[in-house]
């Protein structure tokens, strides 16, 4: 057997790609760490970003593979990157020529041939230790203590800059909520009956749109289940659907109940102007009374707020529109979801508790 053939038939597992992403997401930062100390000429750019944490999002990230298919996300997350360094000045960005020196970088030192595939992602492969290369996508981004930190800097920036405050602005520093999002979906996905449900709508989402048109984000499809199940156990008055025993019959109602209710959430998909669990507040203005207030997001709808970043509104970013139109590929989901052939069975998850 050559080398392809064992490649195609070797399956990545959850535990191979979990340890090429930790051996890759080490030596990224021992290295451009090495970079900063030594000044580097070749690297001028890079070797004045100093990576303060690398996270690893996407579903390995999350903890919600489904086997075959890892979606990686690598962030390297630097508190020598300001949000200004990703706005465009008289051509390319600081941000674009660190990212272009990382390429470079990474090329030369981790033997791999990646490409530019997006003005802030650079995709590429690695092969560690197994037959099966792990696909990656590495973005690079500002470092925030806290989601508060973030959105103080975006909603300083909105007030004191004449800019219209468009979709490019709103998800300018999502990177930088990825750690936040894996918070929010390992507080709410725990091993059992929740995770369960998401595993099985994301495999039902890899057959569905085997040809990517109008595909959903797997964070978008998570979001939507989560805001499912709170609902289902704020009518029900149970704090966890994981604390509370089922018996097969149960769970079978259960899963039952979310799907209608994600189903009914994407139907009307027009009307949405959803607020996820985080109840954003931002600092006042000195002389204000009190120390927080509400934020004012100025979303129009429809809308579904990140719980990770409250400017990101998944609507739009969460799903991929066809021919420019975010309407359009909810209404294929939403055609999908309803179709007799086509639609999720999650009675069939897999349920433990």
């Amino acid at each position: 057997m050559d080398t392809k053939e064992l490649e195609d038939s070797y399956e990545l597992t959850v535990g191979d790609a979990k340890k090429a992403v930790c051996k890759i997401s080490k030596e990224l930062k021992t290295d451009l760490k090495k970079l900063r100390t030594n000044q580097s000429f070749q690297y001028p750019e890079l070797s004045q970003v100093t990576p303060s944490e690398i996270v690893v999002g996407g579903s390995l990230g999350h903890r919600t593979t489904v086997p075959g298919k890892f979606d990686v996300d690598m962030v390297i997350l630097s508190r020598d990157l300001k949000m200004n360094d990703f706005l465009p000045k008289d051509g390319d960005t600081k941000a674009k020529k660190v990212l272009l020196e990382l390429k470079k970088y990474i090329e030369k030192h981790l033997g791999v041939q990646p490409e530019m595939k997006s003005h802030r992602t650079i995709f590429f492969t690695k092969q560690v230790g197994v037959p099966k290369p792990v696909e990656i996508d590495l973005l690079i981004s500002p470092y925030f203590e806290n989601p508060d930190e973030m959105y103080l800097c975006l909603s300083d920036y909105r007030q004191c800059n004449s800019v219209e405050w468009d979709y490019f602005y709103r998800t300018l520093l999502s990177p930088s909520a990825t750690k936040w999002q894996k918070d929010f979906i390992s507080k709410h996905v725990k091993p059992g009956k929740v995770k369960d449900l998401v595993i099985s709508f994301k495999k039902w989402k890899k057959i569905a749109y085997e040809d990517g048109l109008g595909e959903p984000a797997s964070y978008l499809l998570e979001v939507i289940l989560i805001e499912a199940c709170r609902e289902y156990c704020k009518e029900n008055k149970i704090s966890d659907p994981h604390e509370v025993h089922m018996s097969p019959t149960e769970k079978r109602k259960f899963a039952e109940d979310i799907q209608e209710r994600v189903t009914a959430f994407i139907i009307h998909h027009n009307t949405l102007s959803h607020i996820t669990e985080n109840e954003w507040y931002c600092q006042v203005k000195p002389g204000e009374k009190g120390r927080y207030k509400k934020c004012d997001f100025d979303h129009e709808q429809p809308y579904i707020l990140d719980p990770s970043n409250p400017y990101n509104n998944l609507y739009y970013s969460g799903i991929k529109p066809i021919n420019g139109s975010s309407s359009k590929a909810w209404n294929l989901l939403a055609e999908k979801m309803t179709s007799p052939e086509l639609k999720p069975d999650l009675t069939k998850s897999p349920f433990s508790d």
